[in-house]
């Protein structure tokens, strides 16, 4: 399984916000749309860095004042690990723990296009999992191919 069987169960939504916006936009649209973190893109659509809720506790930890006033550009995360559409979930999953990240941007022509989470990764595990235990459950489908016509099985067999 890779990124893009994530991508087709969940969709390719991505939400961002440009590096001149404040911390206190960043979060309104964060808790508007529940979710755990925003990519930050420029005028030309290129991704800049990425705001995590992880990012936002360390700016309230350093105790920053005004800081939700202060522009995400000066506060996000600036070297971005990415993941493309054909990298396997194992591969996501390692860059995420060898990182200490649960968000990757998903590049395509050097766009981010989607946003995967750690959360994604077992959902659609499970998913895959589920489908292969309905298809073991399934009964049997016979399937017969009239008389004067034979099954390919039997089409197939080399004569002797």
């Amino acid at each position: 399984m890779n990124v893009s069987a994530i991508l087709r169960r969940k969709g390719e939504a991505i939400f961002s916000v440009h590096p001149e916006s404040t911390l206190r936009e960043a979060v309104r649209l964060m808790v508007e749309r529940r979710i755990g973190s925003v990519t930050v893109t420029d005028d030309d659509d290129r991704l800049v860095g990425i705001l995590s809720e992880r990012d936002m506790v360390r700016i309230l930890n350093d105790g920053q004042r005004g800081s939700r006033d202060l522009p995400v550009g000066e506060l996000c995360t600036r070297s971005v690990i990415t993941c493309r559409e054909d990298n396997s979930i194992e591969d996501v999953m390692t860059l995420m723990s060898n990182n200490g990240i649960r968000h990757l941007p998903v590049m395509r022509d050097g766009r981010a296009v989607a946003m995967i989470s750690a959360r994604d990764v077992p959902d659609a595990q499970k998913e895959a999992l589920l489908a292969i235990c309905s298809i073991r459950s399934a009964p049997t489908v016979w399937c017969c191919a009239p008389r004067n016509r034979p099954s390919r099985r039997t089409a197939a067999r080399p004569s002797s």
